[in-house]
């Protein structure tokens, strides 16, 4: 779990959060909060799972005494599925007036991703990043190239969380958010056409994820993206096989809704790492 929320802790009369800034719960700064493997040969391997809460270190609204961590650490010891959640982005396409105005100068752009993961029933995030506290996401113009991979965040669900046990499957949703950025032209803000809290791609997405049973190996899973208002979760989504390890869904994403080629525009998918975590995960 990484906290968000630096605001709130108190330790040393605040002087703690000032030192350490924005970006942290705190204590600790958020890109120094998360783990990784370690591959055979001593070099750095993938990232472990991770989930991030709007909550500070340690005091009354610490992350160790908050709603998120308790639910997301019973859903890890005693959960039945775990989905982690990627960022594919193909395309970045910068818009042609920055482009004219840039006049051959480099220009770039900081996206900001937000990621809002909450399960069925429930009124809390299993993880939240966004913007304005400080735990989005980062992509840079600069950093991007077609086919960049960018690890959000993971879930854990169960199915004694589920507060009909007569739903189908385990459901949860999943908003994604793109900020427009900052454009920079030859390292000086660009105005034109600033707005400022807008975004470049935004909308919800409701999934159900049902396990496979009696033995067989096949996943059902539905979703329907919220943009044309509140959709149940009835569109089958077909599903790829990870060498034993799980399954991939993917989901494209393309704000180009209009087919405007001078806009702004991000496209790609957001790909769904799916496995079974506990077969026979309960409430104990």
């Amino acid at each position: 779990m990484v906290g968000t929320n630096r605001s709130d802790y108190e330790v040393a009369a605040g002087l703690s959060r000032t030192f350490v800034g924005h970006g942290s719960d705190g204590l600790v700064r958020i890109e120094n909060a998360t783990l990784h493997g370690l591959n055979a040969d001593g070099t750095v391997g993938e990232e472990c799972a991770k989930a991030f809460a709007y909550r500070s270190h340690s005091g009354f609204f610490g992350i160790v005494n908050s709603e998120e961590s308790f639910q997301n650490l019973v859903r890890f010891l005693f959960g039945n599925v775990r989905v982690d959640i990627w960022l594919d982005v193909d395309e970045l396409r910068l818009p042609k007036e920055v482009l004219d105005a840039a006049d051959g100068a480099p220009v770039n752009a900081l996206y900001q991703i937000e990621l809002l993961a909450s399960p069925r029933s429930k009124p809390w995030y299993l993880s939240r990043r966004t913007a304005e506290e400080d735990s989005a996401a980062c992509l840079t113009q600069a950093q991007w190239k077609p086919g960049t991979q960018l690890y959000l965040s993971s879930v854990f669900l169960a199915e004694f969380g589920k507060v009909d046990p007569e739903l189908p499957g385990l459901a949860y949703s999943l908003t994604l958010g793109v900020r427009v950025p900052d454009y920079e032209i030859d390292k000086r803000f660009w105005p034109n056409s600033h707005y400022e809290g807008s975004y470049l791609y935004r909308d919800t997405v409701i999934i159900q994820l049902e396990r496979p049973s009696d033995g067989g190996d096949q996943w059902t899973i539905r979703y329907a993206w919220q943009n044309t208002g509140m959709n149940t979760s009835t569109i089958p989504l077909q599903a790829s096989e990870l060498d034993g390890s799980g399954i991939q869904v993917l989901l494209p994403i393309d704000s180009d809704v209009h087919g405007n080629p001078a806009a702004a525009a991000i496209k790609g998918q957001v790909r769904l790492m799916v496995s079974t975590w506990n077969p026979e995960g309960t409430w104990p």
